[in-house]
């Protein structure tokens, strides 16, 4: 079946995700009958317990949310970047960077079924040829571990100048397609590493190992 385009515009929309999150409560377990007494007992036993069933909790609000999210900020360990980019041009080369500010973001989709992957690498380099940014979206479909739809990146020289040249694979339904590459996640829980290989929209053969020393949950 053709992924829409539609669904790749609902990766772009990712900020919209960290404000959707519920949960289940598992109903409370059912209270045992006493057995009947095979003789008369000489006094009246005491009647069994009860428990008043749980309140289901109510999904969090925007508040909630936002603290929940500035609190796993707070803890945020950073990413470790191995980045190749392939051919002959300007920039072709290998570059390792440790971040301790850059962020992993990952977790369900607002389907419940998917998950979703966003990291951001911002350095101040000014020169030319220094890495200095990396951006990165992706959507794994339930029951798997990679996915032919992301969007990264990569960026060298100074952020948002006329200096900055940038790198772009976007792979996101059948007609929103600027590159090609496969994104391939393994998601331990409190860390997670992104693997990346493909070629950006001017043929640069890309290879990135995103290692996420902690990860920030969306939901």
């Amino acid at each position: 079946m053709k992924r829409t385009i539609q669904r790749g515009f609902a990766m772009l929309g990712l900020a919209a995700l960290l404000l959707a999150c519920g949960r289940e409560a598992a109903a409370p377990a059912p209270v045992s009958q006493a057995a009947a007494p095979t003789a008369r007992p000489t006094t009246r036993p005491a009647p069994t317990p009860t428990t008043a069933p749980t309140t289901l909790p109510t999904a969090l609000s925007e508040e909630d949310l936002e603290a929940r999210w500035n609190l796993q900020v707070a803890n945020n360990k950073g990413m470790e970047i191995s980045l190749m980019l392939g051919g002959s041009g300007p920039h072709a080369g290998t570059y390792a960077v440790t971040s301790p500010d850059a962020i992993c973001g990952g977790g369900l989709a607002a389907n419940e079924r998917d998950s979703v992957w966003a990291t951001k690498f911002a350095d101040t380099a000014s020169e030319p040829n220094e890495f200095s940014g990396l951006k990165f979206t992706a959507v794994i479909e339930e029951g798997k571990d990679e996915s032919i739809d992301f969007s990264i990146t990569i960026s060298f020289g100074e952020l948002d100048s006329a200096a900055e040249t940038k790198y772009e694979l976007m792979v996101m339904g059948d007609n929103l397609v600027h590159g090609s590459g496969m994104v391939t996640v393994a998601d331990r829980g409190e860390t997670a590493t992104l693997l990346i290989s493909g070629a950006a929209a001017d043929g640069s053969q890309v290879e990135a190992r995103l290692e996420c020393l902690s990860v920030v949950r969306i939901r």
